[in-house]
């Protein structure tokens, strides 16, 4: 083989490395997003994105888990029930779809059920995300000096040791005042609906 027919670059060759690439990235992410994320002190940043639970990935939800382990405790009252656990749910989606800012969607146009003139579905998109930031805004004002607590363990998975380690506040105490924000936010949702 001449060197001109070495430089000259391979598709096929370029194609295989760039799937191999991709299917190792492909591999990386779901795991990159199952670890927590810790500081140099090895305190936990924040918590894991997802979760496996019977062989399909989940957005992980810190409180749901506290409710599963506080469940298998025999005798013992659990502090965070199921309604604490869908609340925490609605909130956590309503955070992550507004929190960020309100804005046009680029895709908006490919998602199902968005056939109309020309900016329509634009135009409803940003009153949904409107309405959203409001919702968003009134549960955070109802939850009053609590919500800092709620968004730390809820929307940024922070776990209850770490933030009880970081703030020199007992473990017990700040599942309390977990639990007594989850009941304000129930509360606020039953009051809505």
């Amino acid at each position: 083989m001449t060197r001109a027919a070495k430089a000259r670059p391979d598709p096929a060759r370029d194609r295989a490395i760039r799937e191999q690439e991709e299917a190792k990235a492909e591999q990386l992410a779901p795991h990159i997003q199952r670890v927590p994320v810790r500081d140099d002190a090895g305190v936990v940043l924040r918590g894991p994105r997802t979760v496996v639970r019977h062989g399909r990935a989940e957005v992980a939800n810190v409180v749901r888990l506290l409710a599963v382990r506080q469940a298998k405790r025999a005798g013992a009252t659990p502090l965070i029930t199921e309604e604490h656990v869908e609340a925490a749910e609605h909130f956590l989606v309503t955070y992550r779809e507004v929190a960020a800012g309100v804005g046009r969607a680029s895709n908006l146009e490919l998602l199902p059920g968005r056939h109309g003139p020309p900016g329509d579905g634009a135009h409803q998109e940003i009153l949904h995300q409107l309405a959203m930031r409001e919702e968003l805004r009134r549960a955070l004002e109802c939850l009053g000096p609590l919500a800092a607590i709620l968004v730390a363990i809820v929307v940024e998975g922070r776990p209850i040791a770490s933030l009880s380690r970081q703030h020199g506040v007992n473990r017990s105490l700040l599942s309390g005042w977990l639990a007594a924000s989850l009941t304000l936010l129930v509360a606020h949702y039953r009051r809505r609906d």
